[in-house]
């Protein structure tokens, strides 16, 4: 994925209930180029609905996004709230034009159909700088109320040379019209993190976020975080083609925690859409480097305690596994559990470590409450296609998930199996 520039617009309309309601279809990145990720944005039903793809196919240029209007659980709205936008990656396309057709279901009855063109064209040749990276700021722990992130970004040439004069941006992902990290749900990182609309900002950006490369190639920047696991991407300003993006995770906590926690990292495989959540800093390092073909980061970012001796008193292992069969990955605190699923499935589920990382328990099964100062890690599940588990904080995103199909599992309501660093 490359930098990208200011959000293209595309208005439409339809009628709904006698009435015509303009709605927005956003993509980003804007311009599109061959070999980026694709997303959209548009408001959807009406707050609180919520869309959820059923199908995306792509036939002789026309992209068409099937989906439900469902009501999530629990979920509320203010009086005269509006549609909630709604945001879906649709993945990469060759240079050419299309067209996005959106195509919903409300109650088993069919809503009128939304469309708008979007073009994909080719890379500019010759970008000025070949790399970006974040220094000391991947899976940093930031604390406090507000918490702010100091980050540091070096850009370098094609030769390894550090590049000066060399103008770059970081942010949130959830800037849409900026370098995108969004998940199949619409959201940019953990715990609060949803995706929010933010209207384009004008040029320059905030220059909290930005800067130009000194002498030894480093743009430096101080910027305010949302709390919880978000990612921050930095990328070249302005416009599209001049380097290629960098992504960090971070998590921000509101209050220093016990112990030692190191930031766990979630990485997804889009072509079997299976999650891992990985703490040691070897496989972190190998699944970067592209050791495991397939997986690459995604939004995901928790605080785990990575050892025994870093873990506060009463924290717990956790057991992992690997399928082989089903290339997919099993956690569980639960040492019966644990035993259960080794002798019961040899060479289906293998033992990969009794010991992955930290957690403390809830301190009372019978109470839907996580120890002070920490959150639940919720444990999903979906058997399309296959076994598959995806461990996340934030109830929105749980709840998200719950609406798409998967299932919290674990103890009754909202107690968790896992708790975590807040």
């Amino acid at each position: 994925m490359r930098s990208i520039v200011a959000t293209c617009l595309i208005v439409c309309s339809t009628v709904v209930s006698g009435e015509t309601r303009a709605q927005g279809i956003a993509f980003g990145p804007s311009p599109i180029y061959a070999g980026q990720d694709v997303a959209f944005r548009a408001a959807l039903g009406s707050c609180p609905e919520m869309p959820v793809v059923s199908a995306i196919t792509v036939v002789a240029g026309v992209v068409t996004v099937g989906y439900e209007l469902v009501q999530p659980a629990g979920s509320a709205c203010f009086p005269g709230s509006p549609p909630r936008p709604y945001t879906q990656m649709l993945g990469s396309f060759p240079v050419g034009e299309y067209e996005l057709r959106l195509e919903g279901t409300r109650g088993g009855v069919a809503l009128p159909t939304l469309a708008a063109p979007f073009e994909v064209l080719p890379i500019p040749p010759n970008p000025p700088f070949a790399h970006l990276e974040f220094v000391d700021v991947d899976r940093r722990i930031v604390i406090g109320t507000s918490p702010t992130l100091d980050i540091v970004v070096l850009a370098t040439g094609a030769t390894g040379a550090p590049v000066a004069g060399a103008n770059v941006f970081a942010a949130l992902a959830w800037f849409f019209g900026l370098p995108l990290k969004i998940d199949a749900f619409g959201f940019s990182g953990f715990g609060s993190s949803v995706l929010q609309y933010v209207p384009p900002q004008p040029d320059p950006l905030d220059p909290a976020w930005t800067d130009v490369t000194s002498a030894d190639g480093t743009a430096r920047m101080t910027a305010p975080l949302l709390p919880g696991g978000v990612v921050v991407v930095a990328g070249a300003w302005p416009g599209p083609g001049r380097a290629p993006v960098a992504f960090a995770n971070v998590v921000a906590l509101e209050r220093p925690p016990t112990g030692a926690p190191v930031v766990a990292v979630e990485f997804h495989h889009a072509a079997l859409d299976r999650y891992v959540l990985v703490s040691n800093d070897d496989e972190v390092a190998a699944l970067d480097r592209g050791a495991f073909v397939g997986w690459e980061r995604s939004i995901g970012a928790v605080a785990v305690w990575p050892s025994r001796v870093s873990a506060p008193p009463g924290a717990v292992p956790v057991c992992r596994f690997f399928s082989p069969v089903h290339t997919s990955h099993f956690y569980t605190v639960d040492p019966v559990e644990c035993d259960a699923l080794e002798a019961r499935w040899p060479g289906t589920w293998i033992l990969e470590g009794r010991e992955a990382f930290f957690v403390l328990p809830p301190p009372d099964p019978r109470v839907p409450a996580c120890p002070v100062g920490t959150q639940p890690l919720y444990r999903m599940y979906r058997d399309v296609p296959g076994p598959s588990h995806r461990y996340v904080t934030g109830d929105r995103l749980r709840n998200a998930m719950v609406a798409a199909g998967w299932v919290q599992e674990g103890l009754t309501g909202d107690r968790s199996n896992m708790c975590v660093p807040a």
